[in-house]
């Protein structure tokens, strides 16, 4: 007989569309990576015409933070969205109140979208981004994640490839 805290449940149904939101997150913050790549030229344009002031040396230096930030907060979401996708799976209780404070700073990534130079493209990916946030932080609050019994404290979900080896996908 198999140890209750060691029973693996299956994810409820608000979890598991929360975990497919989680990946579709890590996937458009991958995607807005590649955009931040091939679409320079409009960074460019975009630090232009927010600073019409600046010598090309300054264009040049703030379009490279401009950058370089996008790249390294797009790879930072990419890996969150990843982890908070495993420890829902895992059924951690942690991951409501992150994914909550995780949501108010991107939030506030978008919001700073606004105040800084941008291009249409960032503008897409972080609202999308915040779109998939939104969607699984309602929905992680929707509904108790892991099973409420006592005795089932260490008690993780199904992971997506047990619950196909079950018969039921996620």
């Amino acid at each position: 007989m198999q140890d209750p805290r060691q029973q693996q449940y299956p994810a409820p149904p608000a979890a598991r569309t929360a975990i497919r939101l989680m990946y579709a997150g890590a996937a458009i913050s991958a995607l807005s990576i590649v955009t931040d790549l091939a679409t320079v030229g409009a960074v460019r344009a975009a630090v232009v015409r927010s600073y019409p002031h600046l010598s090309s040396g300054g264009i040049h230096r703030v379009e490279l933070v401009t950058l370089g930030g996008a790249l390294v907060a797009g790879l930072v979401a990419v890996g969150l969205w990843l982890w908070m996708a495993r420890a829902t799976i895992a059924g951690q209780r942690r991951t409501r109140p992150a994914a909550l404070v995780l949501f108010a700073l991107n939030t506030l990534a978008l919001l700073s979208t606004f105040i800084r130079p941008h291009t249409s493209y960032e503008l897409i990916d972080g609202t999308l981004t915040w779109l998939a946030g939104l969607g699984a932080t309602v929905l992680l609050w929707h509904q108790h994640p892991v099973p409420v019994d006592s005795t089932a404290s260490a008690a993780t979900f199904a992971g997506p490839e047990r619950q196909q080896h079950q018969g039921s996908a996620l």
